[in-house]
């Protein structure tokens, strides 16, 4: 497994602009499933990001409406 293309939980919070926790607690309901693990760490790829994005926008758009 390469490592280049995948980034942590931090990162991922920062890209997206969710906090870390919010993201933890989908993992932790089973709402989004959790990356692979690198090293003692979450290794969160292009797909795993795209998912996080695609859940907390639609949840965010149920909160609107």
């Amino acid at each position: 497994m390469q490592t280049e293309n995948f980034i942590s939980l931090t990162d991922v919070s920062r890209v997206t602009g969710i906090q870390y926790w919010r993201i933890i607690y989908a993992h932790k309901k089973g709402a989004i499933p959790r990356p692979a693990r690198v090293v003692n760490t979450w290794a969160y790829g292009p797909e795993d990001v795209e998912k996080i994005t695609r859940y907390f926008a639609a949840k965010d758009r149920d909160k609107i409406a």
